[in-house]
């Protein structure tokens, strides 16, 4: 999977640093760069090319990696729709990958790339894989999690590079993060004497770099009884929409957040009504930018997340 990704990325920073490739393949080309641009401005950050190539192909094979895992749908690797694979509740990440994704206007190399991504991602043992997914018998707290971070250490090592480090992502043993939350769960009855903890009327919960959704994984886990009615899940429900709140600047990460604490609250009995609007509020924002700044009209996802 690694692998897949680092051959991705390369191929799509070779396309792009070629300014002949606008006479040859001038669709991919006009469109690749537009995304860069229009998301540039859509963060408030600029990326090196060769940075924005390892975030789009690496949000791209995890991303369908985790939509494989959740659909156990197969993908096409004649006709290249992967895209069509990803569940509709990952609507952000659709809209990234869409910006600079085409199964008609392919240059060579890169298709062949893609293809190679979907003949890896078909192989897998998906049923091998969701039963290490649902267990916590080894300690760790999500296999896509465990996952994310052994990746990220192996991409790496292929770029010779430590951008794992340079994003602080790495990966936060259960029992230590168990330990934080416990505490100041109990500071929030003792010294504050709000009896009910986190489920409190007017406590809030902010991760502001929450990564994978690791500490309020732990905070839901401490707010929910093993045993719930109806209307204690209706409460909670409304609790976790209003008070729990996640922010994270990097796309994978962000949408492994989303999966995992869906799939967790939706085993609880906890189900959003997509519907209706209604899901987790991790958002994928800047914390330290405080800036007011446009968002691209061609992603309008992103400015209702930004809104």
């Amino acid at each position: 999977m690694t692998w897949q990704s680092y051959y991705y990325s390369n191929a799509l920073k070779n396309f792009a640093e070629n300014k002949n490739n606008i006479l040859t393949d001038r669709k991919f080309y006009t469109k690749f760069n537009a995304l860069v641009r229009d998301y540039e401005t859509s963060v408030h950050y600029h990326y090196a090319l060769e940075d924005f190539c390892d975030i789009y192909s690496q949000t791209l094979v995890f991303g369908l990696l985790l939509a494989r895992l959740d659909t156990d749908t197969k993908f096409d690797e004649q006709h290249l729709n992967y895209l069509d694979n990803i569940p509709a509740e990952y609507e952000l990440m659709h809209e990234f990958l869409s910006g600079a994704y085409s199964n008609r206007y392919l240059p060579p190399y890169i298709k062949i790339a893609l293809v190679n991504v979907g003949k890896y991602l078909n192989l897998i043992d998906i049923n091998a894989i969701q039963k290490e997914f649902n267990s916590n018998d080894n300690g760790r707290q999500n296999i896509a999690v465990y996952l994310y971070e052994e990746f990220l250490k192996e991409f790496d090592k292929l770029c010779s590079k430590d951008n794992r480090k340079k994003n602080g992502v790495y990966y936060t043993p259960k029992e230590a993060v168990d330990f934080i939350t416990k505490s100041v769960n109990e500071v929030i009855k003792t010294n504050f004497e709000k009896k009910e903890g986190y489920c409190s009327q007017d406590v809030k919960v902010l991760d502001f770099a929450c990564g994978t959704g690791t500490f309020i994984r732990s905070v839901l886990e401490q707010m929910l009884p093993e045993k719930m009615d109806d209307l204690t899940k209706k409460t909670l429900k409304d609790k976790i929409l209003k008070d729990i709140y996640g922010f994270e600047l990097l796309y994978t990460p962000y949408v492994i957040a989303h999966t995992v604490l869906t799939q967790m609250l939706r085993d609880k009995g906890i189900v959003f009504d997509s519907g209706r609007g209604e899901r987790l509020t991790i958002l994928l924002t800047n914390t330290l930018d405080i800036s007011q700044h446009s968002i691209s009209d061609y992603m309008p996802e992103m400015q209702y997340e930004y809104e």
